[in-house]
């Protein structure tokens, strides 16, 4: 009876302070609370390392995205430079053809017959201009003066005494007296031979 006495007080006192068991934790913060603190500063240091790795990753992908944009931007006033130029050349083209083709289209009048217009009209010869060529003449010269004016009474003397193509002609400071116009050379030195009883000095040349 004293036995049973004794064991309901422990039991009793085990109830009403529970904290005194020795199943309980020991005394400060429970086992539980230290867990899960320890368990959020690993997930805070997980956290983090994400977090600077993401910071990376999009630190490097904007380093690309800005070579990628600056390359771009240099590419672009090339780009619009040689636009620029295409049109200007395609224009200058047609100037260039249009050039070749108005000398190319260029064509030297030929006296050609013209053609028939109807059936049994006679062909009619487009006017011919003729051309006469200039022929080398050749002259006697019989004598120069310093003065034009003794030049002339000069050509009269001559003409006067039959020479009908006397004339006079200026070369260099002198006036000079020529007489006859021969399409020879062997026919003007012929005639001097003529002359020169009284021009001794007289010469051919050529008009």
């Amino acid at each position: 009876m004293f036995n049973m006495n004794i064991i309901f007080r422990k039991q009793s006192q085990f109830e009403l302070f529970p904290g005194a068991s020795g199943h309980n934790p020991p005394a400060g913060k429970p086992a539980g609370v230290t867990k899960d603190l320890t368990l959020s500063l690993e997930n805070i240091i997980v956290l983090f390392i994400v977090f600077v790795m993401a910071l990376v990753f999009f630190f490097s992908c904007g380093v690309e995205r800005g070579k990628k944009l600056a390359v771009r931007s240099k590419a672009l006033p090339k780009a619009a430079v040689a636009a620029n130029a295409g049109p200007a050349e395609t224009e200058l083209a047609p100037e260039k053809t249009s050039q070749s083709k108005h000398q190319e289209q260029v064509v030297y009048p030929v006296d050609v017959p013209r053609e028939l217009t109807n059936e049994g009209e006679t062909p009619v010869q487009a006017p011919v201009e003729k051309i006469e060529e200039q022929e080398l003449l050749f002259t006697i010269q019989v004598a120069s003066f310093k003065q034009e004016a003794d030049a002339l009474k000069e050509a009269d003397v001559l003409k006067g005494k039959g020479y009908d193509v006397a004339f006079v002609r200026q070369s260099g400071s002198y006036s000079i007296v020529c007489v006859g116009k021969f399409a020879q050379k062997a026919e003007a030195a012929r005639y001097s031979n003529k002359l020169k009883k009284k021009y001794n000095d007289c010469l051919v040349r050529r008009l």
